[in-house]
């Protein structure tokens, strides 16, 4: 599967937020051939993206694998208590 599957649900989630729809490597329809395999040895490009965005949180949807990676991200960096 890819962000195709989003396709459905996707302008009901924008009503109310702003979306960020990111692909991970050889995730369905991605090309294997854009991608420096070397480069992609960890779970990081989720908090790489989000520094890079400046988002502090956010609210994670995922399905399959990019589950596991939230709750590694969110294990790796925890939302700070108030």
């Amino acid at each position: 599967m890819d962000q195709s599957a989003w396709s459905c649900v996707l302008s009901h989630l924008t009503r109310n937020y702003c979306i960020m729809l990111y692909g991970l490597v050889c995730a369905g329809s991605v090309n294997p051939d854009h991608f420096d395999f070397s480069h992609y040895d960890n779970l990081d490009d989720l908090l790489d993206i989000l520094d890079m965005l400046c988002i502090p949180r956010c609210v994670f949807i995922g399905h399959s694998i990019s589950t596991i990676i939230d709750i590694l991200a969110s294990i790796r960096r925890p939302r700070p208590l108030r």
